[in-house]
């Protein structure tokens, strides 16, 4: 299938976007005229004769590849053997050390308005599974399998509310402590809603925790958060993070981090110059989860959604502050980082990256990370899962406190059996390159048995795609060069 393409800018220049290049070309009206012609026949130039200067760049291009197809190979079953090295070289570990919470926040992703979790039973992780897995982790840690030098594993704790098991935590700590493993080295972090940070802030400071903590906004932006007696959780959070800006700045400063969920009772704009200009901090902004939201919830749920690409662009167009303090990360420049990683021939995310010979690189369908290539999460209930964003359902393995059971030929045969009907989808898409939908997710949003892909790209939306990017790329050259300097040159 032809993946090149002609397209336009808002300026009124002409680009051919070459996949076998991996370049967009910057093209005179003639050389334009020439690729349309090519296009419509099907790559035949015998006709034309390279007798001006235009007809002999023209086929100066051609010959050398400019129409030149890129074929993505494809493999839909994961080799077992693969999986076992990515667990043992294995990025973050999370432990759901409790299902229980001392908020009941009306959108919460565990709460009345999902069906695809395990029941919330206020339950702790038993500190017998934990020793387990960090057990199993050691081995694999300590074999062949690793192939990675100096691992710094991020071992992170999430709940419920993770703060209410806090002896798991620090026993947690302390026994990876007492391992002692050379070449390996942990990073600790957690997400939390800042209720019980005045008990526990010594301790996470002490040990350097990277420190999520959820917060809306202003008081009326929070008013979904609340406890268990239906009180605004706002001024108990805010008095605990203001106890801790000022008792630990430096802390404070390099590791804690907001995030505010978008929703009918906020705004972008109010959210993130609340957050700054009260707590000098640039929140995170996420949508609510649109996941797994139950049949009979769905009128309530869309009172609340609010879509955050097109929240993010009105704020920008409202806020001159917003706009100067993220020229690199709005949402027009986060489109066209991920625009220039997938379809240009010279960025890269990773050294690993650059010494890749692409056109022999072969890919999974769809975007979805590869079991245990980020994380491994073990619920409350001993499931072991390749993240926490995924519904419940899709356990890759479980956990006792005698044992981990994990049998990664039948991982292999999960994922097989759920890349293998997108297949097809996949090979036509446009955007495949740049795909970050996960699988898991676009199971649990099938109807009648069929997988669609809400992110499938066809030829005419990539070009406008390719047009809207490059038409940002003439209009912000110096956000194109900031951006070249921070991913190409840094």
């Amino acid at each position: 299938m032809r993946k090149n393409i002609l397209f336009k800018t808002e300026k009124g220049n002409r680009y051919l976007y070459s996949e076998g290049l991996e370049c967009n070309i910057l093209l005179h009206p003639i050389l334009f005229d020439y690729f349309s012609t090519a296009f419509l026949h099907n790559n035949n130039i015998e006709s034309i004769q390279p007798t001006t200067y235009y007809e002999q760049k023209f086929k100066f291009l051609m010959e050398h590849g400019a129409l030149q197809n890129k074929e993505i190979s494809f493999i839909t079953k994961p080799n077992p053997e693969d999986v076992k090295i990515k667990l043992a070289n294995l990025r973050q570990l999370l432990f759901e050390v409790t299902d229980g919470c001392n908020l009941k926040c009306y959108y919460c992703g565990y709460g009345e308005l999902y069906n695809n979790y395990d029941k919330r039973l206020s339950k702790k992780l038993s500190y017998e599974k934990v020793k387990t897995v960090i057990d199993y982790m050691v081995d694999l840690w300590m074999s062949p399998y690793n192939l990675s030098f100096n691992n710094v594993v991020d071992i992170s704790f999430y709940g419920g509310e993770p703060l209410l098991n806090f002896d798991l935590i620090k026993k947690t700590i302390d026994y990876l402590r007492e391992k002692n493993m050379a070449g390996m080295q942990f990073t600790f972090r957690m997400t939390t809603n800042g209720m019980l940070l005045d008990r526990y802030m010594d301790y996470l400071a002490s040990e350097n925790f990277d420190l999520l903590i959820s917060l809306d906004g202003d008081e009326y932006a929070n008013s979904y958060r609340l406890t268990k007696s239906g009180q605004n959780s706002f001024s108990k959070v805010y008095s605990n993070v203001l106890i801790l800006k000022n008792k630990y700045p430096d802390y404070y400063a390099n590791k804690v981090t907001f995030n505010a969920v978008l929703h009918d009772r906020n705004s972008y704009e109010k959210i993130y110059l609340f957050i700054k200009h009260n707590l000098n901090k640039s929140p995170l902004i996420s949508e609510l989860n649109t996941n797994g939201v139950k049949e009979d919830s769905l009128l309530e749920f869309n009172k609340m959604f609010t879509r955050s690409y097109e929240a993010q662009q009105e704020a920008y167009k409202v806020s001159e502050e917003m706009r100067n303090d993220s020229v690199i990360t709005n949402a027009d420049n986060i489109q066209l980082r991920t625009m220039l990683h997938g379809n240009s021939g010279n960025m890269f995310k990773t050294l690993n990256d650059l010494l890749k010979d692409s056109k022999t690189v072969s890919h999974m369908p769809s975007g979805t990370c590869m079991a245990f290539y980020k994380k491994f999460f073990i619920t409350v209930n001993g499931k072991a899962l390749p993240c926490e964003k995924i519904g419940q359902k899709y356990p890759l393995g479980c956990v006792s406190d005698q044992s981990v059971d994990l049998d990664f030929n039948n991982i292999s045969l999960l994922y097989e059996n759920m890349y293998k009907p997108l297949l097809d989808l996949c090979k036509q898409c446009y955007n495949q390159s740049n795909c970050s939908q996960c699988v898991f997710l676009i199971s649990e949003k099938k109807k009648s048995g069929k997988l669609t892909c809400p992110t499938f790209v066809n030829k005419n939306v990539m070009a406008t795609l390719l047009s809207m990017n490059i038409s940002y790329i003439e209009n912000n050259p110096d956000v194109y060069e900031k951006i070249v300097e921070e991913d190409i040159l840094s």
